[in-house]
């Protein structure tokens, strides 16, 4: 990004091959590179996304920082301090990205691997700061909905999943209002550029699956609801189908077989991971995953570099895992962080609604919960 782009750190392989000057020289150069290096970076009026400027534009960079070098402090080219090759030779580029293997991820995991909570709170100031918003659209009273209940309080409590675990249902249920405020910040009319409709943020080809009857209006969240429980229900079914082997291994390889703290812990966010990737990435990403703590062998070296996969943690290193191995081509940045963003989301209800608000807000259900912690 072109913001801001002053204040990064200059390429040391530049700024070897700048002559000696003295201060104010080399900030006359370096005004005169700026200035050559911003109209390079900008094609038709566009930013540039990529740092990586192509070979060619990089030679072009350097031969006329050299040649702005000698007009800007009548240098001689031929001298030891203008010894600045102009045209140098044009480096090879790989004709394929190297993918790392399990040992490297593991080697750098230390201070490449975020836990799951530092993940969570790199999101928090932006929720918080979205929350008025949130609440304006989240009091508004659920269209259709019999009991006529806020949106925050109908997503909180009319999710239904009978053929899914009873601890994955109430997880997810606990999660559903922060989805929204994710997705869509709660507003009925959110159209995203992908073509996602409503406070949910359905695409038109999976209402089109699950939507409970033909004429059924998208952006109805009654009908959302609806559509979101087929929806989980043939995740989960997928899964399982798909992958519960590797589920197992999980299971008993990081939560010492415990079924709640398993299905609370990982498998729900899993299940949520798939709204945004899919669940034939997701069996793939996990079926990836137990291949590679098949035991507990791995998980030592892990330790040993100060990660506890425990927990929500057990999840972000699967996500950690999946992005730097590329478990599957669908499982990219915006995957592997969806689920730290819903929980960001809900942490900030948790934190800056009162009693009063979640009362009103979100139900009787988030007072239960607030005690029984």
């Amino acid at each position: 990004m072109m913001e801001g782009y002053n204040e990064k750190p200059k390429s040391p392989a530049l700024e070897a091959e700048l002559p000696a000057l003295d201060p104010e020289q080399r900030k006359d150069l370096r005004s005169l590179l700026g200035s050559l290096i911003g109209r390079e970076r900008l094609r038709n009026g566009e930013e540039v996304e990529s740092e990586s400027v192509d070979l060619d534009r990089r030679n072009f960079i350097r031969g006329s920082a050299a040649a702005l070098a000698t007009t800007a402090v009548g240098l001689n080219p031929d001298s030891a301090e203008a010894n600045v090759e102009t045209s140098p030779r044009p480096q090879p580029r790989p004709e394929t990205e190297t993918k790392l293997t399990v040992e490297e991820v593991i080697e750098n995991i230390d201070y490449e691997y975020e836990t799951f909570a530092d993940a969570v709170a790199a999101h928090l100031e932006h929720f918080k700061r979205d929350l008025p918003y949130i609440l304006e659209k989240g009091k508004k009273i659920t269209l259709g909905d019999k009991e006529e209940r806020t949106r925050l309080r109908y997503l909180r409590e009319a999710l239904e999943l009978p053929k899914v675990d009873v601890v994955v249902e109430e997880t997810i249920r606990r999660f559903l209002p922060a989805k929204a405020a994710a997705e869509s910040s709660l507003s009925a009319d959110r159209e995203s550029s992908a073509g996602a409709l409503g406070i949910l943020q359905f695409m038109p080809e999976t209402w089109k699956e699950h939507a409970r009857r033909e004429d059924a209006n998208i952006l109805s969240l009654v009908e959302q609801v609806y559509a979101t429980e087929s929806l989980i229900t043939q995740i989960d079914r997928t899964l399982q189908n798909k992958c519960a082997d590797a589920l197992f291994t999980i299971k008993e390889v990081f939560f010492a077989g415990d079924e709640e703290s398993f299905n609370r812990d990982f498998y729900s966010l899993v299940i949520m991971n798939a709204f945004n990737a899919g669940a034939g990435t997701m069996s793939s990403v996990v079926n990836e995953f137990a291949k590679i703590f098949p035991d507990t062998t791995q998980v030592t070296q892990v330790l040993e570099k100060g990660i506890l996969p425990y927990g929500h943690d057990v999840y972000k290193l699967m996500a950690h895992f999946g992005f730097k191995l590329k478990f599957h081509e669908e499982y990219g940045p915006e995957s592997s962080n969806y689920v730290i963003k819903i929980f960001a989301a809900r942490e900030v209800l948790d934190r800056y609604l009162t009693d009063e608000q979640k009362l009103a807000l979100l139900g009787p259900e988030e007072l239960k919960e607030s005690s029984a912690t």
